[in-house]
Protein backbone atom coordinates (compact mmCIF):
# COMPACT_ATOMS: atom_id res chain seq x y z
CA UNK A 1 0.00 0.00 0.00
CA UNK A 2 0.86 3.52 -0.54
CA UNK A 3 1.31 5.86 2.10
CA UNK A 4 0.39 9.38 1.73
CA UNK A 5 -2.16 12.40 0.56
CA UNK A 6 -3.91 11.77 -2.50
CA UNK A 7 -4.36 15.25 -4.09
CA UNK A 8 -6.16 14.40 -7.18
CA UNK A 9 -8.46 11.49 -8.95
CA UNK A 10 -8.57 10.25 -11.83
CA UNK A 11 -11.96 8.39 -12.82
CA UNK A 12 -12.81 6.94 -16.47
CA UNK A 13 -16.38 8.06 -17.45
CA UNK A 14 -16.98 4.75 -18.22
CA UNK A 15 -17.08 4.21 -14.21
CA UNK A 16 -19.11 7.68 -13.59
CA UNK A 17 -21.81 6.54 -15.73
CA UNK A 18 -21.68 3.03 -14.25
CA UNK A 19 -22.11 4.68 -10.86
CA UNK A 20 -24.97 7.16 -12.22
CA UNK A 21 -27.04 4.43 -12.93
CA UNK A 22 -26.60 2.51 -10.17
CA UNK A 23 -27.40 5.53 -8.05
CA UNK A 24 -30.44 5.88 -9.97
CA UNK A 25 -31.67 2.73 -9.87
CA UNK A 26 -30.95 1.55 -5.85
CA UNK A 27 -30.19 4.98 -4.27
CA UNK A 28 -33.28 6.60 -3.87
CA UNK A 29 -34.26 5.72 0.26
CA UNK A 30 -30.32 5.35 1.54
CA UNK A 31 -27.03 6.01 0.92
CA UNK A 32 -25.16 3.76 -1.32
CA UNK A 33 -21.41 3.81 0.01
CA UNK A 34 -18.52 1.73 -1.53
CA UNK A 35 -14.83 1.91 -2.52
CA UNK A 36 -12.88 2.60 -5.12
CA UNK A 37 -9.97 0.41 -6.50
CA UNK A 38 -7.02 1.76 -8.23
CA UNK A 39 -3.39 2.45 -8.08
CA UNK A 40 -1.20 5.53 -7.18
CA UNK A 41 1.61 7.70 -8.65
CA UNK A 42 2.74 10.55 -6.16
CA UNK A 43 -0.13 12.29 -5.52
CA UNK A 44 -2.73 11.09 -8.33
CA UNK A 45 -5.05 8.12 -7.92
CA UNK A 46 -6.09 6.55 -10.69
CA UNK A 47 -9.70 4.51 -10.39
CA UNK A 48 -10.07 1.61 -12.35
CA UNK A 49 -12.99 -0.42 -10.81
CA UNK A 50 -15.44 0.34 -8.17
CA UNK A 51 -17.32 -1.60 -5.62
CA UNK A 52 -20.74 -1.09 -3.53
CA UNK A 53 -21.24 -2.63 -0.25
CA UNK A 54 -23.68 -2.91 2.22
CA UNK A 55 -24.95 0.17 4.49
CA UNK A 56 -25.99 -1.59 7.26
CA UNK A 57 -27.19 1.45 8.96
CA UNK A 58 -29.62 1.83 6.08
CA UNK A 59 -30.44 5.83 6.34
CA UNK A 60 -30.70 8.06 4.09
CA UNK A 61 -28.33 10.31 5.46
CA UNK A 62 -25.45 8.63 6.71
CA UNK A 63 -23.59 5.25 6.28
CA UNK A 64 -21.22 2.45 7.97
CA UNK A 65 -20.01 -0.09 5.39
CA UNK A 66 -20.15 -3.80 6.26
CA UNK A 67 -16.43 -4.01 7.90
CA UNK A 68 -16.42 -7.79 6.64
CA UNK A 69 -17.65 -6.92 2.87
CA UNK A 70 -14.90 -3.88 3.83
CA UNK A 71 -11.95 -6.75 4.17
CA UNK A 72 -13.28 -8.93 1.05
CA UNK A 73 -12.28 -5.70 -0.92
CA UNK A 74 -9.39 -5.06 0.17
CA UNK A 75 -8.35 -8.85 -0.91
CA UNK A 76 -10.12 -8.71 -4.44
CA UNK A 77 -8.55 -5.37 -4.83
CA UNK A 78 -4.89 -7.01 -4.02
CA UNK A 79 -5.73 -10.49 -5.93
CA UNK A 80 -6.25 -7.78 -9.12
CA UNK A 81 -2.62 -5.36 -8.04
CA UNK A 82 -4.90 -2.74 -6.65
CA UNK A 83 -5.64 -1.00 -3.54
CA UNK A 84 -8.46 1.20 -2.14
CA UNK A 85 -8.01 5.02 -2.98
CA UNK A 86 -11.32 6.54 -2.15
CA UNK A 87 -14.61 5.92 -0.23
CA UNK A 88 -17.45 6.81 -1.88
CA UNK A 89 -20.81 7.60 -0.91
CA UNK A 90 -23.93 9.04 -2.23
CA UNK A 91 -26.63 11.71 -0.97
CA UNK A 92 -30.27 10.58 -1.87
CA UNK A 93 -30.85 13.64 -0.25
CA UNK A 94 -29.09 16.75 -0.02
CA UNK A 95 -26.01 16.82 -2.50
CA UNK A 96 -24.08 18.90 -0.23
CA UNK A 97 -21.51 17.38 2.49
CA UNK A 98 -22.37 16.82 6.12
CA UNK A 99 -20.74 17.87 8.57
CA UNK A 100 -19.75 13.88 9.15
CA UNK A 101 -18.78 14.47 5.64
CA UNK A 102 -16.51 17.51 6.22
CA UNK A 103 -15.18 16.08 9.37
CA UNK A 104 -13.59 12.68 7.67
CA UNK A 105 -12.72 13.93 4.46
CA UNK A 106 -10.27 16.22 6.79
CA UNK A 107 -8.90 12.53 7.55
Amino acid sequence: MTLGIIRKIKIPQSIIQKMISIAKKKGGSEELAGVMLGYRIHDTAYVRDFKIGENILHDPYRFFLDPEQLYKFIVEGEEKGLEIVALWHTHPTSPNPSLIDLKYMEL
